[in-house]
């Protein structure tokens, strides 16, 4: 396994051994590092209560979304025929799914609340979205889909 120079710097700094800093990465890091919450349902809960370390994780977490489609509908040319949230949070998340698309709008991104907030295998796009927009039940992945 390659470890990045400033890992080894911080074992060696730190006197950390290598099991603490692997568990310390993928233990303890992420949506856990920044609020202590590791469960995507928790983070979003602590959020709508008003706990600010779950608002911030909350956050990072739909700009994480938010860049990285950006990015691949760039890479595209636009060309992109849907955008589809899965999985336990694009499934489950209402109020990330329209984060996320009101944060990409201005690249021709609409939702539409009502059609948001249902349950099951739903187009949430609004009638004025240059993309279709979809949640999508049991598949692994928020992906971006091209012709």
């Amino acid at each position: 396994m390659y470890l990045p120079v400033f890992v080894c710097l911080f074992m060696h700094m730190c006197r950390y051994s290598f099991d603490e800093v692997n568990k310390m990465l993928t233990k303890n890091s992420g949506l856990k590092g920044i609020c202590g919450k590791g469960d995507f349902r928790d983070v979003a809960e602590g959020h709508e209560q008003g706990d600010e370390q779950s608002s911030l994780a909350f956050k990072m977490y739909g700009y994480r979304l938010h860049k990285y489609i950006g990015a691949y509908m760039a890479v595209l040319g636009g060309e992109v025929d849907a955008i589809v949230f899965t999985a336990g949070v694009g499934e489950n998340s209402a109020a990330l799914r329209h984060n996320v698309c009101n944060s990409l709008r201005p690249m021709g991104v609409s939702l539409d609340s009502f059609k948001n907030k249902q349950r099951g295998i739903v187009d949430i796009s609004a009638d004025d979205s240059r993309y279709a927009t979809s949640r999508q039940c049991g598949t692994p992945l928020s992906c971006v889909c091209t012709k």
